[in-house]
């Protein structure tokens, strides 16, 4: 039994033993900078220990003379007393023991230092030259837009003048009816030779000659003339003059009826070009909405791999009282907006309010309020 305990025993320090030995052996094959470095961190992990172990003695031994209930109030303070001068003994003994490891830390810190530097003027090269890119980007997305805004322009001013010469024709010929039955009193036999008088004063290709106001470039030379455009879908005042001749000939076709019942002639005709004027209000509508549609179509990203820029807003006010007031004055103004906030509302601080006002102006760049003053920061 006795040859067993002893055999326990070796084996136990045998194996204890290797892995010490295995690190000396390591240790023997490192520089002596190296070897110097781990004593003293070795050294340092022993001092450790017992300084973990001094101050859980210390606290144990405050926390035991802790009553549980208070009997009597001396005694009671006389615990606490002492309670708080070994919590002022465990904090001093801790930064005294502690104050060389800090040195050690902030020797490991250096390194995360040497990088600071580096990594800053990278980013700082990398956001110059993706601005570079988005401004090149966003001057050729100007310059599309354009196009797709000249192209909506010349359809609703195409749209705008055909329904204004269909208006013309269709009062016109309203008018020179009901003259025709009224005023005029024209009889029947006569009005050939009205119409071709009526057709001759009112449908001239002076009035069915466009007036379209040049569009305005801003970012693009024009490929060619504007009346190029324009011609290709306007028809020509010939065009219109032949709608002309062919409505008024087909409003005087029943004309030998109407002078005999005159009245009901007028109401039917006044009734006629009614129901005209609304066509051609929804054609033009139609056509309007159609070329704003195309010229507001966003077209298609390519995407080039490289991430955009993160822009977001922050506040440059001054630190002063009153950048403060006009703060908490927006901040109070625009509470509602604020989803998720868990700031007490007798902690949150004038910086946490500046902050939340940002939030709101980087999701919406209208977001605005009297005093402010903005900056746009742009991260990677």
């Amino acid at each position: 039994m006795e040859n067993s305990t002893q055999n326990t025993q070796s084996n136990t320090g045998v194996a204890i033993a290797a892995p010490i030995q295995t690190t000396l052996d390591t240790l023997a094959k490192l520089p002596v900078a190296a070897q110097t470095a781990f004593i003293e961190y070795g050294k340092q992990g022993a001092n450790m220990a017992v300084l973990t172990s001094q101050l859980a003695q210390l606290a144990t031994d405050a926390i035991a003379q802790i009553p549980a209930t208070v009997t009597d109030i001396a005694l009671a303070e006389a615990a606490l007393k002492n309670a708080k001068v070994t919590q002022a003994q465990i904090n001093d003994l801790r930064l005294e023991k502690t104050r060389t490891i800090n040195g050690y830390l902030a020797n490991l810190m250096t390194f995360e230092k040497n990088l600071a530097a580096p990594i800053k003027t990278l980013s700082d090269a990398i956001i110059e030259a993706k601005k570079v890119k988005e401004a090149e980007a966003n001057k050729a997305k100007l310059k599309d837009d354009e196009i797709r805004q000249y192209q909506g322009y010349i359809d609703r001013m195409v749209a705008e003048t055909e329904a204004q010469f269909s208006t013309y024709i269709n009062t016109t010929i309203e008018r020179a009816y009901v003259h025709a039955l009224g005023e005029g009193n024209i009889e029947n036999k006569d009005k050939e030779a009205y119409i071709e008088k009526v057709i001759g004063q009112r449908a001239t290709a002076a009035v069915f000659t466009h007036k379209i106001k040049p569009y305005d470039w801003k970012y693009n030379t024009p490929a060619h003339a504007q009346e190029v455009d324009i011609t290709a879908k306007l028809a020509s005042p010939s065009t219109y003059i032949d709608q002309f001749k062919v409505r008024i000939l087909d409003k005087f076709q029943d004309y030998d009826l109407a002078v005999q019942d005159k009245q009901t002639a007028l109401t039917r005709a006044a009734n006629e070009a009614a129901e005209e004027a609304k066509q051609i209000e929804a054609d033009k509508n139609m056509a309007t909405t159609m070329a704003t549609i195309q010229s507001e179509a966003t077209p298609l990203v390519v995407d080039d791999g490289i991430r955009a820029l993160k822009k977001s807003y922050e506040l440059d006010m001054p630190e002063s009282w009153e950048s403060s007031k006009i703060i908490m004055i927006a901040f109070v103004n625009t509470f509602q907006q604020f989803k998720g906030l868990r700031v007490s509302p007798f902690k949150i601080s004038v910086q946490q309010m500046a902050d939340q006002l940002s939030k709101l102006k980087t999701a919406d760049n209208n977001f605005n309020f009297t005093g402010a003053i903005w900056k746009e920061v742009t991260k990677l």
